[in-house]
This record gives structure tokens, C-alpha cells and sequence, in this order.
């Protein structure tokens, strides 16, 4: 593992050679980063995937889990890692013996990687949230995490539910907005660290078919991350299924707003919604990339192909997904 200096003008890449191309190299550090989707679109999966990747190339990585405990944001990592379903990871002494060997093995390397958990406050629970306090106390828990090893190359926060800004059901909501927003901003630049909030767009109402999101729907919902933020990612699928038993297709990260591109780029990857994976198609051989690009070929015919790479229990799974009980 590659231990990284804190050269202010280096890029934390994501991973994704695509994805790090729209972005003009990477993750910037100091850049304040929304990654910004529709329910169920595969923004936290993608969050998650730029987590293990930051972690894997050295750099230290300090994850706020808002949506739940720290417990299940790491049995989603295992379970991105192995390809096997969350459930398959909770109940790992159910598991043959050679999903089981996976999970082991992905727990091990877990443990090698420089990843710091901040339990912030949630949203799930109704507690009023003290967002000064929040705010405090993960500034401080970067700062001691800068002076145990490498730099910091990544601190997510997964993810943020804003409070409404209609006045009549929180007068001091858009103070809110302006504290989170701008303290994260603020975090970003002062301790020169790449930040990457995600956040939850509004779906469409009674479209079954929604259009691509836009700067004007994150800017509905807090104008203040659309103003601050240093890049702006927007996640699109139009294959997604509300029923959550999707299959695969595409799934493109709209990079709306990103230094030192000046136009909106997009980013397109490789969805197989069976092991929760996004690919980057760049990773792909030439052939497979162009069938890839040609709207006759079937996804499902590609990954017939991809398969034959992938490890034998991650093979099985997408060759015979477990149907819904």
C-alpha cells in the first residue's frame, strides 16, 4: 500500500479512470464534493466504492454514516467487496464455504485500510440535530486522524437528509442549509481535505420514466451546496426499478460542476444491480467497450463475457440470482 504526502496539488482519484477524467484528474484537496441522486439511483454504493478505492491507494479515509450505525456501513463495504448481498454478509455462518472465505477475507483487509468511523448524529432516530456540535466535532476528528499517518484523502458524509426550507415547518431551516453546507466548505478548504456529501434529490412525481437530474434540482433543495460546492456529481439510471430487484444497464455520474472543467461532463459506468456493482467500461477490453456503446447489444450479453474474469462465487450469483422470497 502506497503512502501518500500532503502534496496539495495532487489528485485523490476515485478509482474510476472515467469518473476521474469528468472530474479533470480526481478529487481535489480542499474540494467540497455533493454527490447528489433520486432514491434507490446507486449514489451511496458509488460513495462507498470511492471510500474502499481512496483507502486501497494509501490515503486515510474518514467516513460520517448518518443513515445508520457504523456496523452496517461496513457490512455494505464487505458486501461491495465480495459481491455478495448485504443479507449474505449479516448472515456470513449461513454462507457456503467458499462465500464465507470471501467475507473473511474482505473483513481482513478491511482491517489493514486506514479508515476512521465518525458517529455523527442521525436522522433516522427524530433527534433534534446540533449541526454546530456535528460540525466541531468532526472538524476535530480529521484533525487527530491527519497526525496518525498518511494524509487524509477522502471524509464522506452518507448522507445528509436537509431539513425542509418551507418557513411554515422550520423557520431556521435555510440557517441550517447555509451552517452545514458552508462548514463543510469551510472543512474542506482550512484542513485541505477532499469532503463528499451525499445527498438525496426529490423523485419526480407519478414519472415513471424521470429525465436526467440537474443543478436546478439540487439547487430546490439547498442552494447553498449548489453555490459552495467545488464539484457536483448527479446520479442518473434510467433502468432503475423502485422495486429494487433490478438487474443491470448503465448508471451515468453527471459531473455538473467540477474545477478545472468549465462544462458538464458524463461520466457513464456499468451497473449490475445483482452484486451491487458499478464498473468503469474504460476497464473493460476494447471490444467489450464498444458493444457496450451499441444499443442493439444487450448488457446481459456482455457480462457473459465480463464473467469469465470474476471470481467463481460472484460468477454464480450473477449467472443465478436468488429470486425474491
Amino acid at each position: 500500500m502506497s503512502q501518500h504526502s500532503a502534496d496539495h496539488e495532487s489528485y485523490v482519484t476515485t478509482g474510476l479512470p472515467t469518473l476521474d477524467a469528468a472530474l479533470g484528474g480526481g478529487l481535489l484537496p480542499g474540494g467540497f464534493y455533493v454527490l447528489a441522486g433520486r432514491g434507490i439511483s446507486g449514489k451511496s454504493l458509488l460513495a462507498q466504492k470511492l471510500v474502499l478505492a481512496a483507502a486501497r491507494q494509501g490515503w486515510q479515509v474518514v467516513a460520517a454514516y448518518l443513515e445508520g450505525s457504523t456496523k452496517s456501513f461496513a457490512e455494505r463495504l464487505v458486501s461491495i467487496m465480495t459481491g455478495l448481498p448485504v443479507r449474505s454478509v449479516m448472515e456470513v455462518g449461513r454462507l457456503p464455504e467458499d462465500d464465507r472465505h470471501a467475507v473473511e477475507a474482505a473483513v481482513q483487509e478491511l482491517r489493514t485500510l486506514s479508515l476512521a468511523w465518525f458517529e455523527g448524529p442521525s436522522f433516522v432516530d427524530g433527534r433534534p440535530v446540533d449541526w454546530a456540535d456535528w460540525l466541531q466535532r468532526l472538524r476535530v476528528s480529521v484533525q487527530i486522524q491527519r497526525g496518525r499517518g498518511p494524509q487524509v484523502g477522502l471524509v464522506l458524509i452518507d448522507y445528509l437528509q436537509l431539513v425542509p426550507r418551507d418557513d411554515s415547518v422550520s423557520p431556521s431551516s435555510r440557517a441550517v442549509h447555509d451552517m452545514v453546507g458552508g462548514g463543510l466548505a469551510d472543512l474542506a478548504t482550512n484542513l485541505q481535505v477532499p469532503v463528499l456529501l451525499v445527498s438525496q434529490l426529490d423523485r419526480p412525481a407519478e414519472d415513471t420514466s424521470p429525465t436526467p437530474p440537474t443543478l436546478t434540482d439540487l439547487d430546490a433543495i439547498a442552494p447553498v451546496l449548489a453555490q459552495r460546492a467545488t464539484g457536483i456529481l448527479l446520479v442518473h439510471r434510467d433502468d432503475v426499478d423502485i422495486s429494487g430487484q433490478d438487474d443491470a444497464g448503465q448508471i451515468d455520474i453527471i459531473v455538473a460542476k467540477a474545477p478545472p472543467l468549465g462544462t458538464s461532463t458524463v461520466a457513464p459506468l456499468m451497473w449490475v444491480g445483482h452484486i451491487g456493482t458499478a464498473t468503469d467500461p474504460e476497464l473493460l477490453p476494447p471490444l467489450l467497450r464498444e458493444r457496450l456503446a451499441t444499443p442493439a447489444i444487450h448488457v446481459a450479453d456482455v457480462l457473459a463475457e465480463v464473467l469469465q474474469g470474476m471470481p467463481d462465487h460472484i460468477r454464480r450469483r450473477v449467472q443465478d440470482p436468488p429470486q425474491p422470497q
